[in-house]
């Protein structure tokens, strides 16, 4: 109880203050737990779980396949399912999905793509709905177009603020409302947050179960990624 009340509390130390409230209140823990990874075929393999043990695989997958759409390439390897630790003890169930996609991770300026995960599980129906997020982008390297906080402003309905912990960067994302297209980084407010990078704080307890889950997914991803690869027919020369 003390670690879910420590993760409730540092979450809400993260909110950027006054920015104005939605109508539907936010809430203190997030719906969806989100990691990226860079793969060594380039492919960005992405995971992820829902803390709601009832949420519909169905909606992950949906989320999956419009996240590629919203990056411009089909998403590969889409699967969403419900996974047990203890048979019979809903407690104990997570609802989880991944795929591999291009463009959320650029190497090159460390750009890191917030906006279009926003976009694609925003719009979920009662009690699904996603206003919370945490994202993880494991494995990166902070360069000169890292933004560490965006405050909606103009045009936006997104808020984030990042931090390092470890070799990743985690958002706290908020999605103040459910249209994609209000759920937008407002670049002149992006400059200006992107030179200093998130502070470095310890790894949350809390998250800490989900993330290794999403690591090992990560992992099966790029083994299927590979072998579907290794597949295609060699061009004749």
């Amino acid at each position: 109880m003390r670690t879910r009340l420590a993760f409730a509390a540092s979450l809400a130390g993260t909110l950027v203050l006054g920015a104005p409230v939605s109508a539907q209140a936010v809430p203190s823990t997030p719906d969806l737990i989100v990691s990226v990874r860079k793969a060594a075929i380039g492919a960005d393999l992405v995971t992820v779980s829902a803390r709601a043990s009832d949420y519909p695989p169905e909606l992950i997958q949906k989320g999956l396949v419009a996240l590629g759409e919203r990056l411009g390439f089909p998403a590969r390897g889409v699967e969403a399912h419900r996974e047990s630790f203890r048979p019979g003890d809903p407690s104990a169930t997570i609802v989880k999905g991944s795929c591999g996609v291009d463009g959320l991770v650029d190497p090159a300026t460390g750009a890191l793509a917030i906006a279009p995960l926003a976009q694609a599980f925003a719009g979920a129906p009662a009690p699904y709905t996603v206003r919370r997020m945490v994202v993880s982008f494991d494995g990166v390297t902070i360069g000169p177009k890292t933004i560490a906080r965006h405050t909606a402003g103009r045009g936006s309905d997104l808020v984030f603020t990042g931090r390092s912990v470890g070799s990743s960067v985690e958002y706290n994302v908020e999605l103040r409302s459910q249209d994609p297209a209000r759920l937008v980084v407002n670049e002149e407010a992006a400059v200006q947050n992107a030179a200093t990078p998130p502070a470095r704080r310890g790894p949350d307890p809390l998250t800490v179960a989900l993330f290794a889950g999403a690591a090992v997914a990560a992992g099966a991803l790029v083994y299927c990624l590979i072998l579907l690869i290794g597949r295609r027919p060699m061009s004749k020369s």
